[in-house]
């Protein structure tokens, strides 16, 4: 099962906002500050698999694999 970006995920949340038409300051920085925690896991996981996961994977491969 594919994984959805930070930047997907953030831009999906921002269309549902402006369709119910309750986008606000706060909402957007609700959404930003839940986006960089999604984002810091992400990298985390990556770090661990390249760190952890026994396969000369590249980044980018991890990336497609993970992503895509």
């Amino acid at each position: 099962m594919k994984k959805q970006t930070a930047v997907e995920w953030l831009v999906d949340q921002l269309r549902n906002q402006i369709e119910r038409g309750t986008l606000n300051a706060i909402v957007i920085s609700d959404l930003k500050m839940l986006a960089k925690a999604m984002e810091k896991e992400q990298i985390e996981d990556a770090f661990f698999e390249g760190a952890y996961g026994g396969d000369s994977i590249t980044a980018e491969n991890y990336y497609n694999q993970t992503y895509k």
